[in-house]
């Protein structure tokens, strides 16, 4: 599962929370949140820490999602 979907399932719609909203509050374009969730785009380090701070996780949870997408999209 790309990490995107995972933003959108996991953290996006429990929370009732718009890409808008979450672009707003970590400081990035909306229009970069929504390639990041529909899987056009990769998360970024900046993008990894930006999302960690906001949802209190680690930025590893992120990139190694992202690296765990990659190495099943490439077999």
């Amino acid at each position: 599962m790309h990490p995107g979907s995972i933003l959108n399932d996991n953290f996006l719609e429990p929370r009732a929370l718009s890409i808008y909203r979450l672009a707003v509050a970590i400081g990035v374009p909306s229009s970069t949140l929504e390639r990041f969730r529909s899987g056009r785009t990769s998360v970024t380090n900046d993008l990894a820490q930006r999302l960690s701070t906001y949802f209190d996780t680690e930025p590893e949870y992120w990139l190694n999602s992202q690296r765990e997408f990659n190495m099943k999209a490439a077999a």
